[in-house]
């Protein structure tokens, strides 16, 4: 895996991967401050292929194959941990 990724998105990947945190109503005000500021780096994640949005329930995430690659790569071990993995 060679794509790198932000430390606040792979914060996203993390909410959504590991605490199941994955609507917009609840990551909102754990990575922004509103609504609109999570669905546009939520939209972001989705457009690079990281996450897809559940075709029942328009505002649940889950993280696509690429997506688990990443949460998983070895080299983003120190964010998992210091998010409390």
């Amino acid at each position: 895996m060679t794509e790198k990724i932000t430390k606040t998105d792979f914060e996203v990947l993390y909410q959504i991967e590991f605490l199941n945190i994955n609507s917009i109503k609840s990551l909102r005000g754990r990575i922004c401050k509103d609504e609109k500021e999570v669905k546009t780096k939520l939209d972001k994640l989705e457009k690079e292929g990281l996450i897809v949005h559940d075709k029942n329930h328009i505002e649940i995430y889950s993280l696509t194959n690429k997506g688990k690659e990443i949460f998983n790569d070895n080299k983003y071990k120190d964010w998992k941990l210091e998010f409390g993995y």
